[in-house]
């Protein structure tokens, strides 16, 4: 008996050793992040196809914008057709061949935001939408962008990589029912006057409602961000996916 407790006196002594040299205590603080190998993962995370997909469609954006400032109507057409199927199979492979990162998570909702804002700028300048509508939409997807940033620079842990959030993330944004109904109807307004861009249907003025209602509904999906309601506690000290106290994961 008495030699079995000196093992494991050894055993409990030996695992508190390895976690403070991890940098962590047994009272469940954040370890130490290793930086090379949260760079590597970082790179690995980043060259996959539906990340390579995501980012190729947020870089051709500006280009569909122009096109259609510039009344290439064909290009616009063409190219805002491969970007919605684009947009459709970086999921695909995502989901099926096991491709799904945490980077890949925040990539594709930025893709959305950057090709609606460019894509509506382009038709604003046009004359087909309003350029209050247009500042509107963009607008809140600025301030959504640069306040998960502001956020997330100020609660991730000291060594942890910005964009790495596999082991540190303290949040993460889940859109509301009202904010889902807004991205949709914005893609419909996006389509619709896309028609009417390339061969006048339907006319402009059928389209004022839906002006209305998008906008309406892009102020208080936005308002709705600022009470909290869709932001979602997943850590409360940075620790990270599944290392966590359960009491933040609900």
């Amino acid at each position: 008996m008495l030699a079995r407790g000196v093992l494991q006196q050894r055993g409990r002594l030996a695992a508190c050793s390895r976690l403070l040299a991890a940098g962590g205590t047994s009272k469940g603080t954040a370890p130490k992040v290793d930086a090379t190998a949260a760079s590597g993962r970082l790179s690995k995370e980043l060259w996959t196809v539906p990340n390579m997909i995501t980012v190729g469609r947020m870089l051709a954006s500006p280009g569909l914008g122009l096109a259609i400032a510039h009344d290439m109507k064909e290009v616009a057409l063409i190219g805002c057709a491969l970007a919605g199927f684009s947009d459709w199979l970086d999921g695909y492979i995502a989901k099926n061949y096991n491709q799904m990162t945490v980077l890949g998570g925040m990539l594709d909702p930025i893709a959305d935001k950057v090709m609606i804002g460019c894509l509506t700028a382009g038709l604003a300048f046009k004359g087909l939408m309003p350029v209050e509508l247009v500042g509107v939409i963009i607008g809140r997807d600025m301030a959504l962008i640069i306040a998960s940033f502001a956020i997330r620079g100020y609660e991730k842990p000291k060594d942890a990589p910005f964009f790495d959030t596999t082991y540190s993330a303290t949040f993460e944004i889940v859109p509301s029912t009202l904010s889902k109904v807004n991205t949709g109807l914005q893609f419909v307004l996006v389509g619709s006057t896309l028609g009417s861009f390339y061969c006048n249907v339907p006319d402009v003025a059928l389209l004022q409602p839906l002006w209305w209602l998008t906008g309406g509904t892009t102020i208080l999906s936005g308002a709705g961000y600022l009470t909290g309601s869709g932001v979602r506690r997943i850590s409360a000290r940075g620790v990270g996916r599944g290392l966590d106290d359960e009491k933040y994961k609900s």
